[in-house]
């Protein structure tokens, strides 16, 4: 009878024993099951933000890239403003340069920018100012500072009015004597003449810098802006850049007896 109370007592030991460690195996199983959960959903959500990280970068990116019909808006409103600019000084000799209006279109194609503006031909001064309005867009160009959108081509209109304006006026002689010498070949005379039109031109877009993304923004909306409503929208643009100066009175001289030639700046990208 002892010996199976010591039998029983035993068995009772080592079943306890077994029933313990059953537990413990299970109880660390559990935690490494836990362990494993936790250390997927912590992956998950690494992946998650990793995920979302790029996709605002990516968005960012986007946002920092500017679109072809900016540019091109931009370039014409560069046009626009030497155009404006000259014309408010040089009011003593109304009509020698005139803005018109600008205009944007575009399709699935292609991009088509104009700034129509006219000049004296008649005035040696009407030549040499188309040719700083020529320079307006591609000064303007050299003021973007973000990544611009793909271009596949683009046209050489500016290029070509440059370089026709600045012959037309060395083969009449125009300014020889003040801007280049007689000695001077006609290329180094179109060098010279060409450069003081350029020069004019980075004064004026340097003027005029702060408003011209937003005036390119308006052409972008409205497609079409005539001279008074160029005006207007510069006047506005005064105001609010600079509140504490008020806007000189901007009018523009319809009538004159001057030979106005019309002329045009394009720029068509692809």
């Amino acid at each position: 009878m002892v010996k199976l109370k010591k039998h029983l007592l035993s068995f009772n030991i080592i079943l306890f024993i077994s029933l313990g460690l059953f537990l413990i195996i299970n109880n660390v199983h559990q935690v490494m099951a836990m362990e494993g959960l936790f250390h997927e959903e912590i992956q998950e959500i690494t992946d998650t933000e990793i995920e979302e990280n790029e996709e605002i970068t990516n968005n960012i990116s986007k946002t920092n890239i500017m679109t072809k019909e900016k540019f091109v808006s931009l370039h014409e409103i560069g046009h626009a403003v030497v155009a404006f600019e000259l014309n408010q000084r040089s009011k003593e000799y109304p009509g020698l340069i005139k803005l018109k209006r600008i205009e944007l279109k575009h399709d699935d194609e292609k991009i088509d920018g104009s700034t129509d503006f006219s000049f004296d031909r008649d005035n040696l001064f009407g030549h040499l100012f188309a040719l700083s309005v020529y320079y307006g867009g591609l000064e303007a160009e050299k003021t973007i500072t973000t990544t611009i959108e793909e271009i596949k081509n683009r046209g050489q209109h500016d290029e070509q009015d440059i370089e026709k304006t600045a012959q037309y006026i060395t083969e009449r002689g125009w300014f020889l004597g003040d801007l280049y010498l007689s000695t001077d070949s006609l290329e180094i005379r179109k060098d010279k003449i060409k450069n003081i039109a350029q020069t004019k031109t980075q004064e004026i877009i340097q003027q005029y810098k702060e408003f011209l993304s937003p005036l390119a923004d308006e052409l972008l909306q409205r497609e079409i802006i005539g001279i008074e409503e160029f005006k207007r929208l510069i006047k506005e643009l005064i105001i609010q850049k600079k509140p504490s100066q008020k806007p000189e009175q901007l009018e523009t001289n319809e009538q004159s007896n001057y030979n106005h030639k019309k002329s045009k700046c394009e720029c068509v990208i692809l």
